[in-house]
């Protein structure tokens, strides 16, 4: 779902804008880097556990520096979900390496680790896991598998910073592990991302792809500085949204018609861009069809729900290589609806619990 919601007004306002006073007062809004872009940088390195923070124009462009810092090159192959953000195919494509898709897992949209063995062969030179919709990828076990096998891991983190996999951050786990900062994402600066490694080699890759006279690439002093008392209260918002989240899933469980991002394990910490939906069948309508009538309900209602990704199962066999029927992807790609993270974080008033009760009500109604 694009970035097309209007902005976050609970964002913390004071400290923006003593911070924007300051730049505009000593002139360092204008500088190509300086003091925000290193505080950016600093505070990244430290909450992700990286020892270089590559700050970029957008995260679809830190995913394609990560595949390039890692040593993707054309003519490789890189194993990718066939469900998941149409970036991170182009960004495979743009190197000329190739994508081979696999499914993701049942009634959810995160690759499936099973898939990776089908998937292999002496052209496979990264795998890119993405978080998505609420739901963590196993990680874990992805980072073994590609351990064993000798292939990259770049971690598609953009829609989830404040979680934690397995007691380390989402975006901790990847050989490079990318970050969004586009106009609805949980940290925001308008537009902007980031790339984190812990590997010198992998920076200065990504270093000889961008320096071109100066960063081709580069995020603003004005865009670190905002960052920055966001990352002060990620945990805080990160822990608001879960709770709303909770609360969602209890209103689903008892509609019982759609199926939510599951449940999480006690020792993980999810973060919610978008909390997605898997809509059902019925006996006179597909996912596709029930998911267009609840779309059009909620414009109607003015609800901030929206569509999923569309997948990449249709795409040409000369563009990628798929593994398997791609069922899971199918499913996903036709039955998915997305809610608004800040609904989830709005609080827990009876109006604030009216708003989710109204979602969950267009689910059924066209069960």
């Amino acid at each position: 779902m694009p970035d097309s919601h209007p902005p976050d007004r609970s964002l913390p306002r004071e400290p923006v804008a003593a911070i924007l006073e300051q730049l505009a007062a000593d002139g360092s809004w204008a500088e190509y880097g300086g003091v925000w872009t290193r505080r950016l940088q600093e505070r990244l390195c430290k909450t992700f556990g990286a020892t270089t923070a590559r700050l970029t124009c957008s995260g679809t462009l830190a995913v394609e520096l990560a595949l390039r810092g890692v040593g993707v090159r054309s003519g490789d192959e890189v194993i990718l979900a066939a469900y998941d953000f149409p970036g991170n195919f182009r960004s495979i494509e743009a190197i000329g390496a190739r994508p081979v898709l696999v499914d993701v897992v049942a009634a959810g949209w995160t690759l499936d680790p099973a898939q990776l063995d089908a998937a292999y062969c002496e052209a496979t030179r990264a795998v890119i896991v993405s978080h998505l919709h609420g739901q963590l990828a196993r990680i874990d076990v992805i980072r073994q598998w590609c351990d064993r096998h000798n292939v990259a891991l770049v971690e598609d983190a953009c829609q989830v910073p404040g979680a934690r996999v397995g007691g380390r951050p989402a975006g901790a786990w990847g050989d490079a592990s990318a970050l969004s900062f586009g106009g609805s994402k949980l940290l925001t600066a308008g537009r902007g991302g980031a790339v984190l490694t812990s590997s010198e080699e992998i920076a200065q890759r990504m270093t000889v792809f961008a320096e071109r006279g100066n960063d081709a690439f580069p995020l603003s002093q004005l865009q670190a500085a905002v960052l920055l008392p966001q990352l002060d209260e990620l945990a805080l918002r990160t822990e608001q949204r879960r709770r709303g989240a909770e609360a969602l899933m209890e209103f689903l469980e008892e509609a019982s018609s759609v199926v939510g991002p599951g449940h999480w394990k006690q020792e993980d910490i999810p973060a919610f861009y978008k909390f997605g939906v898997m809509l059902p069948e019925s006996e006179t309508r597909g996912p596709a069809e029930i998911r267009q009538r609840v779309l059009e309900a909620a414009r109607d209602a003015e609800l901030p729900v929206g569509t999923g990704f569309r997948g990449f199962h249709l795409r040409s066999l000369r563009r990628c290589r798929r593994v398997g029927d791609l069922a899971n992807a199918r499913t996903a790609a036709a039955a998915t609806v997305l809610i608004d993270h800040r609904v989830l974080q709005a609080g827990d008033s009876e109006q604030d619990s009216g708003i989710l009760a109204r979602i969950v009500e267009l689910f059924d109604r066209w069960r």
